[in-house]
């Protein structure tokens, strides 16, 4: 088999995960709700071979709106979701008019506050409500693992008040050493000045298996 350099570094570096998802795969519960900020429970899902427990799968959020999802997540989930035109974020309405494909972005509004998410793996609304939906319903409260990983305009405060939710089982990957309760700081990354999950899914693996084996999941 001839490999482009782009499938040579996939096919080396899912190879090279191998190892840490089957570890994982013994540490996380198969009915496991895998909360994240991007694609990187969608990713963790199909390496470990489970179902999709967690609607955050092929979205990602701007943080303020991550966190403000996450403080009341039991409320935003029940929220019909509903799209519009345009971003609220500069940096989102850039990256929407540079896309290829023209995708979703959802949101979720209480008539005080919202929650915005970018759909960027989803181009028909009706396909993404039913899925959003569907997910939701199969959270499973007891068991969830909450990530995030420093980007999407994600500030140090952001950070903190992450490190503040309620949540048992949570993690958070920065790319600098802020020093905060949760979070792993992966010092490759620091030179970038974010964390790019889902293009480093072993770096990742391998962080977050350095920190589930000191504090097993419950």
């Amino acid at each position: 088999m001839i490999y482009t350099v782009k499938k040579l570094k996939k096919h080396i570096e899912r190879r090279y995960r191998k190892s840490y998802i089957d570890k994982l795969s013994l540490l996380l519960p198969h009915d496991i709700s895998i909360i994240t900020n991007n694609c990187l429970s969608g990713l963790m899902c199909q390496d470990i071979g489970i179902q999709y427990n967690s609607p955050t799968v092929g979205l990602y959020f701007f943080y303020p709106d991550y966190i403000r999802f996450l403080d009341n997540i039991d409320i935003w989930i029940i929220i019909s979701l509903e799209f519009k035109e345009k971003s609220k974020y500069e940096l989102g309405r850039i990256r929407y008019l540079q896309s290829k494909k023209k995708y979703l972005i959802g949101v979720l509004s209480d008539g005080i506050d919202e929650v915005e998410i970018e759909f960027l793996h989803y181009y028909d609304e009706t396909e993404a409500r039913e899925k959003w939906n569907r997910r939701c319903q199969r959270i499973n409260v007891n068991k969830m693992l909450v990530i995030g990983s420093e980007l999407d305009s994600c500030s140090q405060k952001d950070i903190e008040c992450f490190s503040q939710l309620p949540y048992n089982n949570k993690i958070f990957f920065t790319a600098h050493n802020y020093k905060i309760e949760n979070t792993i700081y992966m010092k490759e990354m620091e030179k970038q000045g974010f964390v790019n999950a889902p293009a480093r899914l072993s770096l990742i693996y391998k962080y977050m298996l350095a920190h589930l084996e000191r504090c097993p999941f419950v």
